[in-house]
């Protein structure tokens, strides 16, 4: 495993950003290039290291962890945000074998709670809306030209008789139907899964893999086959890829998670109940013991209608629903999806219907100048 730290050898006082490669112990270096040049290495690899982990608070009082690793030679501090991260370190010091590093690395993100940096709370702190309004200006005035020709030539296309007729085709809402309908069974398969696992004595059984690599690609390849029946049209093709794409990742990220719980649990006795360290893993601790009874359905359920595709046992919450704050994201959200809409209708498909003539004639430096021209809408609609 290699990551940067912020490190502190004693007897300095100053922290620095350290590369540390963890495996059969700690190797210490200046930068990447240094530790492959074996260039000022520090190794900490004694069989008989002392480990602790310390919290701490800065000047801003806000709390951080501190590992300190104690050998003959140094005495070294290590310090993070969050816990697991350091409690990740000391598992991969204790390795011997190299089959054992690696997977488990996706424990990490799948305990640890960072706040989003683009979050209301923090844009007041680091203040962008000058960036945000250059960006928003430079958009408009560079495709000023563009949105008044469109206009002149055809004109407002998203009326209420085009809004009617999409509301009235069945198609638009039997694709996203099924789709919600193949989510919900693939849900409870894999949880099935997860609850058999769980049940057997070895972790390891290869069936296991192959049942979550066959439910989650029927998930993505169902819909092929309702391509055949003539069934699925734009708009309906768009949100119901979108909703079977989202929700496959998420059932791929919950099989990854309860994974590295199972194959921390067969090495819990060798690990963490080592009397030297067992009082380190707190975090992981709490997931090993409780396991197999938090695989509940209603968790795995309250994860899908998360916006998120990590999985966690947790997430940080607030004392209470804030009414306020959702109607204003769902505001955004209606007004994204009401952009995207006049986006790929005013400008999207005028262009891809006039490309059908060239196509047919061949008229290949036509067709190069709409794909030029289409491809600025095209990304405007992907944000």
């Amino acid at each position: 495993m290699f990551a940067d730290f912020e490190v502190k050898l004693t007897p300095k006082k100053n922290w620095e950003t350290k590369f540390i490669n963890i495996f059969k112990g700690i190797t210490l270096a200046n930068n990447e290039t240094d530790y492959r040049n074996r260039k000022g290495r520090i190794y900490l690899n004694e069989p008989d290291n002392k480990y602790s982990i310390i919290e701490q608070y800065n000047r801003e009082n806000y709390k951080y962890y501190v590992l300190i690793i104690e050998s003959s030679k140094y005495r070294v501090k290590i310090r993070a945000n969050s816990r697991i991260s350091l409690e990740y370190i000391i598992y991969h010091a204790t390795q011997k074998d190299v089959k054992d590093t690696g997977r488990p690395l996706t424990f990490y993100p799948h305990l640890s709670n960072f706040e989003a940096p683009l979050i209301e709370e923090n844009l007041k702190q680091n203040n962008y809306q000058g960036f945000l309004n250059l960006i928003l200006l430079i958009v408009f005035l560079t495709n000023l030209d563009l949105i008044y020709r469109n206009f002149l030539k055809y004109g407002f296309l998203l009326t209420p008789s085009y809004i009617i007729s999409i509301v009235s085709n069945w198609k638009n809402f039997f694709f996203i139907f099924l789709s919600c309908i193949l989510v919900l069974i693939n849900t409870i398969l894999t949880y099935g899964i997860e609850k058999f696992a769980s049940t057997t004595k070895n972790y390891h059984l290869k069936r296991i893999y192959v049942f979550h690599i066959f439910n989650i690609a029927s998930l993505l390849i169902f819909p092929l086959f309702l391509h055949k029946f003539h069934i699925i049209t734009p708009i309906s093709g768009l949100i119901g890829y979108f909703i079977i794409l989202c929700f496959s990742l998420k059932l791929i990220s919950y099989a990854h998670f309860w994974y590295d719980v199972r194959k921390y649990k067969e090495k819990q006795k060798q690990i963490i109940e080592q009397s030297e360290i067992k009082n380190l893993f707190v975090e992981i601790k709490e997931v090993l013991d409780s396991y197999p009874n938090n695989i509940t359905f209603s968790n795995l359920l309250s994860f899908l209608f998360k916006p998120c595709l990590c999985y966690q046992v947790k997430y940080p919450t607030t004392s209470h629903i804030r009414i306020k704050f959702i109607l204003i994201y769902t505001f955004h959200m209606i007004l994204g999806l009401f952009a995207l809409v006049v986006i790929v209708v005013q400008y999207i498909m005028p262009i891809l219907q006039n490309s059908f003539i060239d196509i047919e004639n061949k008229k290949i430096p036509s067709l190069f100048t709409r794909i030029i021209r289409i491809s600025i809408p095209v990304i405007y609609s992907c944000f």
